[in-house]
């Protein structure tokens, strides 16, 4: 028997070699241990705030002296103030008292005192406002003599009676069925209201102390205050004055005093005294201020009419 060839397909395959063992793998060596992170230092203490100095106390307000002007920045008392006034107004219908009026002649240096009474009686919806004044003492240069002149208002004609010249001056004020305010140097104020006043007026608060001559009213019973109405530009009052210190009792609100600054550096005081509140005036005046002494003129007496030309003056003069 031939033994099989390499070529024999029919013998068996010849058995494949063993894989060779694989080499065992070197061990990894091991890592280094990581340094530990050093600690974070700990932040320094905040340094204690320094004591704040102590304030100094406020030094004391200086002591108000009565002949230094005082103009108060109160807007909230002043509009406060105003409407008082307004609602006050309406509740009156007639007044009567005494009055002192002096004026100072900025050119002639010259002091005149006229004293005498007043009656005022309220507008209502029949009849306008009216107010009489009658003076029976004059002073001059502290000379004191006999003197009487009325003035009489009836919100379109006033009436000024002389009767030591037996001179009778009417002077028209308003045109005919119009009717002014009876204000100038007795401003009663009753008849405006708090946007009529603010619409002509610049208007603050003043120290009553600051004229000499109502110091008195400061001293009084009654509390008072003080109102400065400074004319706006473009209204007919600053041809008239530059402005005027009313001072009213805080009570009834009844203007007791009156400092005016006329435009031609006049200086024009109104004092108001032992006055009273009346339901209505007494017949008699009731008459005369209704009439305007118009018809009544005696006929001996000189009756001058003046119409209505040019704006209207001052009552007094």
């Amino acid at each position: 028997m031939e033994p099989h060839g390499p070529s024999d397909p029919m013998a068996p395959p010849a058995p494949k070699p063993p894989k060779p063992p694989e080499a065992p793998k070197a061990p990894k060596p091991p890592e280094a241990p990581k340094p530990p992170k050093a600690p974070k230092a700990p932040k320094p203490p905040k340094a204690p705030n320094a004591p704040s100095a102590p304030k100094a106390p406020k030094a004391p307000d200086a002591p108000k002296s009565p002949l230094q002007s005082e103009e108060e920045h109160e807007p909230d008392g002043v509009n406060h103030l105003l409407k008082r006034i307004e609602k006050a107004g309406k509740k009156v219908h007639a007044l009567t008292g005494d009055i002192t009026y002096r004026k100072i002649d900025s050119v002639l240096g010259r002091t005149e005192i006229r004293t005498g009474n007043f009656a005022y009686e309220s507008p209502t919806e029949s009849q306008p406002e009216r107010i009489g004044v009658m003076f029976d003492q004059l002073i001059v240069n502290n000379v004191r003599r006999s003197r009487q002149r009325e003035y009489l208002f009836d919100g379109t004609w006033l009436t000024e009676l002389d009767h030591q010249t037996k001179t009778a001056i009417r002077r028209q004020l308003a045109p005919e069925g119009q009717v002014v305010s009876a204000g100038g140097p007795i401003p009663m104020l009753f008849t405006y209201s708090k946007s009529d006043l603010e619409r002509q007026y610049r208007i603050t608060r003043r120290d009553p102390l600051a004229h000499k001559w109502t110091w008195d009213l400061v001293s009084g019973d009654e509390p008072v205050f003080c109102l400065r109405f400074t004319p706006k530009e473009g209204t007919s009052q600053t041809k008239e004055f530059s402005w005027i210190d009313v001072v009213f009792n805080e009570g009834n609100l009844i203007p007791e005093g009156m400092v005016q600054e006329s435009s031609n550096g006049d200086r024009k005081t109104v004092r108001l005294t032992h006055v009273k509140r009346e339901h209505e005036l007494a017949p008699d005046m009731k008459k005369k201020l209704s009439q305007g002494m118009a018809g009544e003129v005696p006929s001996d007496w000189k009756l001058n009419v003046e119409p209505l030309a040019t704006p209207a003056r001052e009552a007094f003069d």
